[in-house]
């Protein structure tokens, strides 16, 4: 994020990670879109819009999933705590 980003409202936030939200849906590689819907939630996580972020962090493991990347998957779980293990 820019030094501009620290500065803005919430609502102008929140407008500015919306518009980073619809970019990473259009990302084909899992690994990099999976670093960035992490960030993008933990964003929306400090911004109090806990709906968001769970469907982020949600379809960041999902991708994990997919993968069989069980080593972003756990730092997905820990992370958020979203999550818990079976």
């Amino acid at each position: 994020m820019s030094k501009k980003y620290i500065y803005l409202s919430n609502n102008e936030k929140r407008i500015f990670l919306d518009s980073i939200n619809n970019v990473v849906d259009d990302i084909s590689i899992d690994s990099v879109r999976m670093n960035k819907l992490i960030a993008l939630s933990s964003e929306y996580y400090f911004l109090k819009d806990d709906r968001k972020s769970f469907v982020l962090s949600k379809e960041a493991f999902e991708i994990a999933k997919q993968t069989k990347d069980s080593f972003s998957g756990t730092d997905i779980i820990l992370y958020g705590g979203l999550f818990s293990r079976k």
